[in-house]
């Protein structure tokens, strides 16, 4: 159909704006990123039933370079929970079934259109580029998709990642059920394959089920090949499979099993998506919660820094070179001090995001340090609540792999991950040290999060990353720190690109010397000294260019 089919979006992050254009393939350039980016899904080499569509999410200011994809197929025609939720009276225009029987199955699949595939570049991940796809796919789906000259009045999907990661929620869609899956009638199925063998092989149908029978057929004899095994043991083996140890095989059957997953519906009509949410209450079938309780305790009471002052006290040795140094300068030290801050006041609310920022030696470090108690004030207080637990983020030194680094069980690892934006089955499966370095910063938080720790201690923030992926990650850190009531300290040399994605609560402005500034939100500067540069940032606080934005 023409023309092809093209919806604009913007992905706001900080105070930047992301103009991305969702459309079809049009040019060899989008196929080539569709291609890159389909080596992320783990199904990367399979293919789905019947006819495909692919929309490709790609960058305006940068044409054709491809962010994410989503992929528009013909459904299965079996679907446990599709067809029980369906299993009743519905009725628009010209289309209606009594009951959602076999027959009706077949007659009115086309009815649904499939999302085989929704893929985002690792590096884009959590900033709702996955859910403004699907939205694009609503779209397509009711203006271009067609089978058999039917339109279809749904969109369903069905992933086992569902579970984890909830931007089908925020596009809209329904959790009507999970899928069945085949644990329990494997040693069923398997055992009419093995005795059935070239028959199943021989049925020409071409539909979905008889090509799911051949494939399992084939996966099974594979399974035998390789593993030198008979059928009789194989049939043993999974006579002995229990939802409990079911993982302790996954390596040996994962081929040909198939667990329950989640399934979402959305409706492309207004009767349609009325149809759902009438349905979905009848058979009491909310939204699966998504969070996962992660044992974080927030602060009882604020962290309150008062009056403090910080002198540091050098010895001075007796060597013949320092005595040069000294009669030349004509002074005779027996220590130096340096003052790193004096009398600085300052209250952090459970909850808060401070922003610590200055050139380097300004003595950032040393206020974390203060927080830490690694160093105690040369006069003045800091009181620390005493449910304080505190976490930081540092390299993982470990040679497993990284779906092993967290978590006490499979669901919370893949919650935490898939929180911090590494949701590919590959990354789950690497050591930390075989990541990129954006996605090693978010291995480290996904570690600080599985740690439970409430205050959130962060030095030398961002350091080493390109400004894109600081403020997708500052982003990142700070609506995960808000969801969880953490109380989050950073601190940075540069934080000109990424403050407006981290949207701290106070900046603490440190500059050489003892002397430094202290700003809040709504354009207040909560210092004493009087500040005749003051200026309004974007960002909503009260900054001096010259020092803060350098």
């Amino acid at each position: 159909m023409l023309p092809p089919f093209k919806k604009n979006t913007t992905i706001v992050l900080g105070n930047k704006k992301i103009e991305i254009v969702i459309k079809e393939i049009t040019n060899p350039k989008e196929i080539q990123g569709y291609e890159y980016l389909r080596k992320f899904h783990y199904r990367n080499n399979g293919n789905s039933f019947g006819r495909q569509a692919i929309l490709v999410a790609a960058l305006k200011s940068v044409p054709f370079t491809v962010l994410g994809f989503i992929q528009i197929s013909s459904p299965p025609i079996l679907n446990k929970a599709r067809a029980n939720f369906l299993d009743t009276k519905f009725c628009e225009n010209s289309i209606g079934w009594t009951s959602w029987d076999k027959q009706t199955s077949i007659k009115y699949s086309k009815l649904i259109a499939e999302i085989s595939r929704v893929v985002v570049h690792p590096e884009y991940r959590n900033l709702g580029i996955a859910q403004e796809l699907l939205k694009s796919s609503f779209l397509y789906a009711r203006d271009y998709w067609q089978i058999g000259n039917i339109k279809p009045l749904f969109v369903e999907i069905t992933a086992d990642m569902l579970k984890f990661i909830p931007f089908t929620e925020k596009a809209g869609m329904m959790y009507i059920g999970d899928t069945e899956g085949n644990l329990y009638r494997l040693k069923r199925d398997l055992a009419y394959y093995f005795k059935n063998g070239e028959k199943v092989k021989g049925n020409l149908k071409n539909n979905c089920m008889v090509r799911l029978q051949k494939k399992s057929l084939r996966k099974a004899n594979e399974i035998l090949k390789n593993n030198n095994i008979c059928k009789e043991d194989l049939l043993a083996e999974i006579s002995r499979l229990s939802k409990e140890n079911i993982y302790k095989k996954y390596g040996l059957l994962g081929d040909i099993l198939r667990l329950p997953k989640p399934v979402y519906l959305y409706g492309l009509t207004k009767s349609a998506q009325n149809f759902l949410i009438k349905r979905q209450k009848e058979l009491n079938l909310m939204n699966k919660p998504q969070e996962h309780y992660l044992g974080i305790e927030p602060l009882r009471e604020s962290i309150k820094i008062v009056k403090v002052s910080v002198s540091f006290l050098s010895s001075v040795p007796r060597t013949k070179r320092t005595s040069l140094v000294q009669e030349s300068f004509g002074v005779n030290p027996d220590s130096i001090e340096s003052l790193v801050f004096h009398d600085l006041s300052m209250e952090i609310v459970p909850g808060e995001i401070i922003l610590i920022v200055g050139a380097s030696g300004s003595g950032k470090t040393t206020l974390l340090r203060l927080v830490k108690g690694e160093v105690k004030p040369t006069k003045g207080n800091v009181f620390i609540p005493s449910n304080a637990k505190l976490g930081f983020m540092e390299p993982i030194s470990s040679s497993r792999p990284l779906i092993e680094e967290v978590g006490s069980t499979i669901n919370k690892s893949l919650y935490i991950l898939n929180k911090v934006g590494l949701s590919d089955f590959s990354t789950y499966l690497l050591r930390y040290d075989q990541l990129s370095t954006g996605q090693q910063y978010r291995a480290q938080l996904a570690k600080l999060i599985d740690s439970g720790s409430n205050v959130w201690v962060l030095d030398n923030f961002l350091s080493n990353l390109d400004k894109t992926t600081s403020m997708i990650i500052a982003n990142n850190i700070q609506k995960i720190a808000r969801k969880l009531s953490v109380t989050l300290i950073v601190a940075c040399c540069d934080c000109e690109h990424f403050i407006d994605a981290l949207k701290p609560d106070k900046i603490l402005l440190k500059e050489y010397g003892w002397s430094y500034r202290l700003f809040e939100r709504k354009y207040k500067d909560i210092t004493n000294e009087p500040n005749d540069e003051k200026t309004m940032s974007p960002s909503g606080y009260a900054v001096m260019p010259a020092t803060l934005a350098q």
